[in-house]
């Protein structure tokens, strides 16, 4: 689950390697699950290429660490981070142009083309 203050690691190459979360979007829910976007503040990062400091950024989380059931398939799935995918506040547009991290099949329903097409891994 992701809360107010967790940590998220990303997994594009944007130059950013952490952020942390300050706000769920929408604003009701208290818990962020896939597909949820999140309003987050850096902490930690390689380059600075594409991003700055002192700037919120919005992050579409892919990943949870927790196991969670899929009902279709009866089996379980277990992801060990909570990673996510850098996003432009003002367009909401992805960062990043290379994705490493795998899409679940309840992402794949409801995420942009651009986001399948140039994923690698599809789980």
């Amino acid at each position: 689950m992701i809360y107010r203050g967790t940590k998220i690691w990303l997994k594009d190459n944007s130059g950013i390697m952490g952020v942390k979360c300050l706000q769920l979007y929408p604003t009701f829910i208290k818990k962020g699950l896939f597909g949820n976007v999140s309003l987050v503040t850096l902490f930690r990062y390689k380059r600075l290429k594409k991003a700055t400091k002192r700037k919120t950024y919005l992050v579409l989380i892919m990943t949870i660490k927790r196991k969670f059931f899929r009902k279709a398939g009866g089996y379980f799935i277990k992801f060990c981070q909570n990673t996510g995918l850098l996003l432009n506040n003002d367009q909401e547009k992805f960062i990043g142009t290379v994705f490493n991290v795998p899409i679940t099949r309840e992402l794949r329903q409801t995420t942009s083309i651009r986001l399948l097409r140039v994923s690698r891994i599809l789980v």
